[in-house]
């Protein structure tokens, strides 16, 4: 059995610093020797972030976390395909704001199934969440509601 913990760590919101801390943060391979992360996300957004960062860090797009390989030379992303490329960087938006409250959705339903052992959220934007319709003052009372 595997000692080191499957984290799930969320995208944020596509508009904001997430996608580039995470990206950053997985080239450090001591991530992959004390757990075994994957990110929920958009697979090609990340993908144009990765692209727009100059890192040669592949991001492998799964349907699953079972397909996960957890390994440093590439970034797993359980891709729900839900960040659309207009998205403008630094621009609070309805379709940012419902694409990282389906992430932390998903991160929690694995929790809840315990198919993951953590999880971890990359920053949202509250007005962004907002747009989208959802009245969370931000992630500590969404996680309350939805746990």
């Amino acid at each position: 059995m595997e000692d080191r913990p499957r984290i799930a760590v969320t995208m944020g919101d596509p508009a904001g610093i997430g996608p580039e801390i995470i990206i950053k943060t997985f080239q450090d391979q001591s991530v992959y020797d004390v757990s075994r992360p994957f990110v929920i996300g958009d697979a090609k957004f990340l993908s144009d972030v990765a692209l727009r960062l100059e890192s040669d860090l592949p991001i492998n797009s799964i349907s699953s976390i079972q397909e996960a390989s957890y390994t440093p030379d590439s970034i797993d992303v359980l891709d729900l395909k839900n960040a659309p490329g207009d998205i403008t960087l630094g621009q609070p938006s309805h379709l940012g704001g419902k694409a990282s409250v389906e992430f932390i959705r998903t991160a929690v339903d694995l929790a809840l199934s315990h198919q993951v052992d953590a999880i971890t959220t990359a920053p949202v934007n509250k007005e962004s969440i907002h747009l989208a319709g959802f009245n969370w003052p931000g992630h500590t009372e969404m996680l309350g509601e939805l746990t």
